[in-house]
């Protein structure tokens, strides 16, 4: 099993930058996830936590609403997002780097539930 190669992480500077301004260009990155998504950070490992479930379309609300729910902003050092639709991953280093890396696909996105009828057909 092999990790990321060197190459294709680049410089992502965590600590000299406004918080927003951090969040903003990591959501920027996220732009093309689809479906549900599986994040996990720093809090992750916090006995009360784990990882994260959320709709990509949502992303943008979880990070930017993450303090005030968690209480700790969600970019403070490492951030794995695993999105299974795409099989895009997209992993922030709390050294300053990041990396966005494409693997299979592992699940479908199921197209107009709820909008099905489930009556069977009458006879």
């Amino acid at each position: 099993m092999e990790g990321i190669p060197r190459d294709r992480w680049i410089p992502f500077d965590l600590e000299e930058r406004d918080a927003d301004l951090v969040e903003d260009d990591f959501l920027s990155y996220c732009e093309d996830l689809e479906g549900p998504l599986v994040v996990v950070n720093s809090t992750s490992f916090y006995d009360d936590q784990g990882p994260y479930f959320v709709e990509a379309s949502r992303l943008t609300e979880f990070v930017k609403t993450f303090d005030i729910r968690v209480r700790d902003y969600f970019m403070w050092a490492d951030v794995m997002v695993v999105s299974p639709v795409t099989g895009i991953v997209i992993v922030v280093q709390h050294d300053g780097y990041i990396a966005k890396v494409r693997g299979n696909a592992v699940m479908a996105m199921a197209g107009g539930l709820g909008d099905q009828d489930r009556r069977s057909p009458s006879a």
